[in-house]
């Protein structure tokens, strides 16, 4: 299949880069005698990490981490406004879009909900500062709506 890629590659001027390329394959795929391109358990297309097993777990991370890395400027803004309408507004323009970014896609599961969700809530902690008792109500999920309302903040998405 390789060397027919790389035939009709070559009819209209592409080459395989080998040392880009990359493949995936499953248990019932057969041996790659000779390819010089190297096997891969999993790679990121279009943004998302996919793999043969279809584990949530690096996508997860990879998502915290991108959530994480878009609030890093915003915790800066943020410590100067006096306004927490404004604060929520930024967290969920920027924020939140990073952490559930194709996140219809995602396989519905009390680990992927309770990831994200946990995620959500320590940047939501961080973000308003909030005191350690009600950083332990968030924790527990039991929120009083009064606290979301004064924050302006929304509940996690999944």
């Amino acid at each position: 299949m390789l060397a027919e890629l790389n035939k009709a590659g070559n009819k209209v001027g592409l080459r395989i880069n080998q040392t880009k390329t990359q493949f995936m394959k499953n248990a019932w795929a057969d041996e790659g005698h000779g390819t010089p391109i190297r096997e891969s358990s999993s790679y990121v297309y279009l943004g998302r990490s996919m793999n043969m097993d279809n584990d949530m777990r690096e996508e997860l991370v990879r998502r915290q981490k991108a959530a994480w890395a878009a609030f890093k400027p915003l915790k800066e803004i943020t410590n100067h406004l006096t306004n927490p309408k404004l604060g929520a507004f930024l967290f969920d323009s920027t924020v939140l879009p990073a952490l559930y970014y194709e996140s219809e896609i995602w396989l519905a599961s009390a680990t992927t909900s309770r990831a994200s969700s946990t995620s959500h809530r320590a940047q939501e902690r961080y973000l308003f500062q909030l005191a350690d008792s009600i950083a332990a109500l968030l924790c527990a999920e039991r929120l009083d709506p009064a606290i979301r309302w004064n924050t302006k903040l929304g509940g996690p998405v999944i």
